[in-house]
């Protein structure tokens, strides 16, 4: 916009900006499941035709769930993912998540959690046209929005790390020759009717099955990907 660069620049709308930013997430998974790349923040933001603040701030968004890091001299690297890191991203949900839910289920407002039930069944009804954005927000209802009605800010701020979970499933499925509609959808269903009714123990403990077995479904996508995928170069990233 200053006619700093070699070419014209637009503008960036909201819009555009999640469009961009999920362009970027599903690079960043994509070669997680392969090791360690660096990723050129001024590469980046020639390659989207953004100034270096709006870069940065995608950058700083991969970073806020996990999936970037800052290593030395301020370089962004991609966080590998293996067997182990997914084990242990897991076993922190499966062991935080469902105690924060307990201790929330009597403080969630109702109507916000009648709000979360009707997204579900419209998105359960429409999920071959649910799109990315729309799972994220579906996502974020039950383990971001209700879990941060939760007693213990110290596990909020644990789990933050863990968010990459929501985001690796839905990039792989895609990914796949023959992806699959996840059925997390009625999973989290179940959940919400359960906090609807205040029964905290169903919930915690559905939400405990729901984490693993949803450990397995992840961990099965990923030897999938790696299978049949050889992960090609992008402008940004080395």
């Amino acid at each position: 916009m200053f006619g700093l660069t070699d070419g014209p620049v637009d503008a960036v709308r909201s819009d555009a900006w999640d469009t961009l930013y999920y362009k970027l997430e599903r690079e960043i998974i994509y070669r997680s499941l392969f090791g360690r790349f660096r990723v050129s923040e001024l590469a980046l933001a020639r390659h989207f035709r953004v100034g270096r603040t709006v870069a940065r701030n995608l950058l700083l968004r991969a970073q806020a769930i996990g999936i970037l890091e800052k290593g030395a001299k301020a370089h962004w690297y991609v966080v590998p993912l293996d067997e182990d890191r997914l084990r242990d991203i897991f076993e922190v949900r499966a062991t935080l998540e469902p105690l924060l839910l307990k201790s929330a289920t009597a403080t969630i407002p109702a109507a916000l959690l009648d709000r979360m039930a009707e997204r579900l069944r419209e998105g359960i009804q429409h999920r071959d046209r649910v799109g990315v954005g729309e799972l994220d927000e579906i996502e974020g209802d039950l383990h971001i929005r209700c879990l941060g009605y939760g007693a213990n800010r110290e596990m909020i701020e644990a789990l933050k790390r863990t968010h990459c979970a929501f985001v690796i499933g839905k990039h792989i499925q895609v990914a796949l020759t023959a992806p699959q509609i996840d059925s997390f959808m009625d999973e989290h269903l179940v959940i919400i009717e359960a906090l609807r009714a205040r029964d905290g123990d169903a919930a915690a403990a559905i939400l405990r099955r729901h984490i693993e077995w949803s450990h397995s479904k992840v961990a099965g996508w990923i030897a999938e990907f790696r299978a049949i995928n050889v992960i090609s170069r992008v402008p940004y990233m080395a």
